[in-house]
């Protein structure tokens, strides 16, 4: 026959309890919203980062860039003007096609910068965030050398930092974007997409 437990013994085990209990409620409280406040910072950065609308949409038509790829095969204009209609038309598979004939031509008006960014973009319209990724870093290594250098708020910047935070590596973004915003810390936009990256990262 078992013996009957003190009192006291029994109060101290329910207070043990309900304050393991509290704690565990506590932590649990204090978790959840650090974890939603970097999933809303990787969000906001998102749209922060999101392509602009082209405010002038090409006005060549698929089948007038396809007549001159017909008649210029060795023009890698020709070809990034056909990803652009192929791009304006929706019709974006196609696109990423063309624009990876236009970068394995020797480069002629538009600079292999501008090729691969195109090509970046046009991949990361299909879901290839890796082929993307390959490309936006190529478009970099390739930016026309000037006294200016790359932009915090250029799309081929705002492009590799999006592909980033989309492939899951926010803290490369982070990363990425600071030392393009340390060289223009006056501007507000830019310093807006630092802080978020920085929020996402953690």
């Amino acid at each position: 026959m078992a013996l009957p437990r003190p009192a006291r013994q029994d109060a101290d085990m329910k207070t043990f309890t309900r304050s393991l209990l509290a704690l565990c409620c506590l932590a649990v409280a204090a978790a959840a919203p650090a974890q939603e406040t970097a999933q809303d910072h990787r969000q906001q950065a998102l749209r922060l980062l999101e392509p602009l609308p082209l405010s002038n949409p090409t006005p060549v038509t698929v089948s007038a860039a396809e007549a001159q790829t017909r008649a210029r095969p060795r023009d890698p204009d020709a070809w990034n003007q056909l990803g652009q209609s192929l791009d304006v038309a929706g019709r974006y598979p196609e696109a990423v096609a063309a624009f990876e004939r236009a970068t394995r031509l020797p480069p002629r008006i538009l600079g292999r910068a501008y090729l691969y960014r195109d090509l970046a973009e046009a991949r990361e319209k299909v879901g290839d965030l890796a082929g993307a990724l390959a490309a936006a870093r190529v478009s970099l290594r390739s930016w026309p050398l000037s006294r200016d250098g790359l932009h915090c708020l250029g799309s081929e910047v705002k492009t590799m930092a999006r592909l980033l935070v989309k492939s899951g590596d926010v803290a490369g973004a982070a990363a990425f974007y600071r030392p393009l915003f340390a060289r223009d810390r006056g501007n507000e936009d830019c310093a807006l997409i630092n802080e978020t990256l920085n929020g996402a990262a953690g």
